[in-house]
């Protein structure tokens, strides 16, 4: 939409979305995705992701979810670093 084709998106944009591919360039490795993710947070939030570093980042959130009808889970981790 109007947000990606601004770059809102983009690694240097407002809101970076998957500064590192995201699962499709990681071939979706089912359970590994959740801790894949958090880990692309952790490095990021360390500043130690070389050219795919988001300038200054303070904050990172990750989403998962899955499971079966009637087992359904969704997990939302916000993380930050310390002032």
């Amino acid at each position: 939409g109007e947000y990606a084709a601004a770059g809102v998106f983009s690694l240097e944009g407002e809101l970076p979305v998957n500064t590192n591919g995201g699962l499709k360039s990681f071939g979706h490795g089912g359970g590994s995705a959740g801790i894949h993710k958090t880990y692309e947070v952790y490095k990021q939030l360390q500043g130690k992701c070389d050219a795919r570093q988001v300038k200054g980042a303070t904050l990172g959130m990750t989403h998962d979810q899955g499971g079966y009808p009637g087992t359904y889970t969704v997990v939302l981790n916000v993380f930050g670093t310390r002032d």
